[in-house]
């Protein structure tokens, strides 16, 4: 009586286990061109804002689009919003070329 219980609570588990832990960011390699590109960007906006994580990257030939979480640039807690920044690649790299809270 019990082995069936056990055999679906396996195939429950197994189906499930893929879903678990969630999707991960792109790498730091990947991110390393727009961190720089962004941190600029904020220096010459006098924005008081430092780079969390990013959430998402979408790169195409010569543009680009990341949600990034971002953080007070003196605060260790707290909220941490999500900020979508726009790229464009250049001769001297990639740009910030407009962000959206």
């Amino acid at each position: 009586m019990r082995r069936p219980w056990i055999a679906l609570g396996l195939i429950a588990a197994l189906i499930c286990l893929p879903g678990c832990g969630g999707a991960k960011g792109p790498s730091e390699a990947e991110t390393a061109p727009f961190a720089v590109a962004i941190e600029q960007y904020l220096k010459e906006k006098s924005f008081g804002m430092r780079i969390v994580g990013f959430e998402s990257l979408d790169v195409t030939v010569s543009k680009a689009t990341a949600v990034v979480r971002m953080s007070a640039k003196d605060i260790d807690y707290g909220v941490q919003p999500k900020w979508t920044f726009e790229f464009e690649k250049s001769d001297d790299g990639w740009g910030v070329t407009a962000h959206k809270y």
